[in-house]
């Protein structure tokens, strides 16, 4: 087991590289347990905030963070989701209740940085983070370039957090050094397992008569969804996904065309647009090495179905936080000094989680819903549209997108199915086991480090029957 040295001269306890949902509760939780915290971030401070995102989470979330930081954030909500509206490609609707909210993001994210400089926290506005420093084999801090200054400096600090978003800045670059012990953490994400989107914000020309409704469009073939989530009575964030290896280029186009079959847009005019990217897939197996953690994108910590991900960075940044103190006052920020992270993450049956609802941080759930999403994906239109009239109903979509190991194969009562003769119940009979054997070894992810790589190659060979049946 490896310690600090004694010799090393911290500027911090924690350098938080990226200052989103996750970089400002990560700063704000190790703040008050008693670390000395900064916080990069390449925008100006006025500017943090601003992203391109469905604007939408769990309710329980603004809960979890009254409850364990003492800080009150109802006010950014701009709109309750008490339902939601699932469709298949050709209009096929099946309805489930939400606890979602819309939130103004910008402003939560304001709100945050400024609780966080409340409790002491540096920021680094402007400034770009270039590459980790690595000595002995532990990542000690960040190079930065200040931007306005046009100059660049090194911080050091006991652990340095990865919250750089899907690009994964500081991942990729500690896996790209030979100094550096990386065996356990990926560098890479296939491009089909990121979802490229565009995103408008409209006003609408006359009030909506449902505005509590969200709606969401499956699109298997293009490999990704539409969405349609009321910010208020009379706006809109509507959006596209597509996984990133999608021969559609424009999805501007592809946008425009589905609101054009929806009179709801009519004389409706644009506030604001923006693309980006995101993970949907599974998290990192390992989202934790010597002197380093990783959280909300930059650890691949989203819904792989509807690619949100403000619940689980925010869970997860809670956990990473108090793992951090825990480790810096232990003396030692290994890898296994850190493991802490990666177990409270994957654990699937984790009463914190559970007690919000599941909204938070839940590895083995995502890897469950990573396995639907592979399914859903390799299906075309058609057998979707069929699943929605033959053989899903509420409660199964509410399974599906969950990944509850309580679903159970069959068609809708009543319904005579030759399983033999249909494609869907062919695939969805050999992919729903994999989904259950998945959920399972993530219930038995391993408590120290030794046992990871054969856990590691557990998981990997049920990705492997996943792709074989779903190609």
């Amino acid at each position: 087991m490896a310690y600090l040295s004694p010799d090393l001269k911290n500027t911090y306890d924690l350098a938080v590289a990226g200052a989103g949902p996750m970089g400002l509760i990560t700063a704000i939780t190790a703040a008050r347990e008693g670390l000395n915290v900064c916080l990069v971030d390449y925008k100006e401070q006025k500017y943090i905030g601003r992203k391109v995102c469905g604007d939408f989470m769990g309710e329980s979330i603004i809960g979890f963070i009254k409850d364990n930081l003492k800080l009150d954030y109802s006010d950014i909500i701009t709109n309750k989701l008490n339902h939601m509206n699932i469709y298949s490609p050709d209009g096929t609707v099946i309805s489930k209740d939400s606890d979602g909210v819309m939130i103004d993001r910008y402003e939560f994210s304001q709100a945050l940085l400024k609780d966080a400089l409340k409790t002491g926290c540096t920021l680094y506005e402007s400034c770009i983070c270039k590459e980790p420093v690595i000595e002995n084999g532990y990542v000690c801090g960040v190079k930065i370039y200040d931007k306005d200054a046009e100059k660049s400096s090194v911080i050091f600090s006991n652990i340095v957090v990865d919250s750089t978003g899907a690009a994964g800045i500081l991942r990729k670059q500690v896996c790209d050094n030979e100094f550096f012990d990386s065996s356990f953490i990926e560098r890479d994400i296939k491009p089909e397992d990121m979802s490229r989107s565009y995103r408008q914000i409209r006003k609408l020309d006359s009030p909506l008569d449902n505005a509590d409704t969200g709606k969401m469009i499956l699109l298997p073939e293009s490999r990704g969804y539409y969405w349609f989530f009321p910010v208020d009575a009379d706006t809109a964030n509507v959006g596209i996904g597509v996984a990133s290896n999608y021969k559609e280029e424009n999805l501007k186009e592809m946008l425009e065309a589905i609101m054009a079959k929806d009179e709801i847009f009519n004389g409706s005019k644009i506030i604001k647009d923006g693309s980006g990217v995101v993970p949907t897939r599974r998290a990192l197996y390992s989202p934790a090495g010597n002197g380093i953690m990783f959280g909300g994108d930059a650890a691949f910590q989203t819904d792989p179905i509807t690619g949100g991900g403000i619940g689980p960075s925010i869970g997860a940044a809670y956990m990473l936080a108090m793992i951090a103190a825990e480790a810096i006052k232990n003396n030692d920020v290994s890898q296994e000094g850190l493991w802490g992270y990666n177990r409270w993450y994957h654990d699937p049956n984790n009463k914190l989680n559970a007690k919000y609802g599941g909204n938070l941080f839940d590895g083995g759930k995502q890897a469950g819903k990573d396995v639907i999403r592979i399914l859903v994906q390799s299906l075309e239109n058609k057998q979707v549209d069929w699943a929605f009239k033959n053989y899903v109903d509420n409660s199964t979509v509410s399974k599906l997108i969950s990944a509850d190991s309580d679903i159970t194969i069959g068609d809708k009562a009543g319904i005579a199915i030759d399983v033999a003769q249909n494609p869907f119940l062919l695939k969805i009979g050999k992919v729903i086991p994999l989904m259950k054997e998945m959920n399972k070894a993530y219930e038995n992810y391993p408590q120290t480090p030794d046992l990871f790589p054969a856990w590691k190659n557990e998981v990997d060979s049920i990705y492997d029957k996943v792709y074989n049946i779903c190609g």
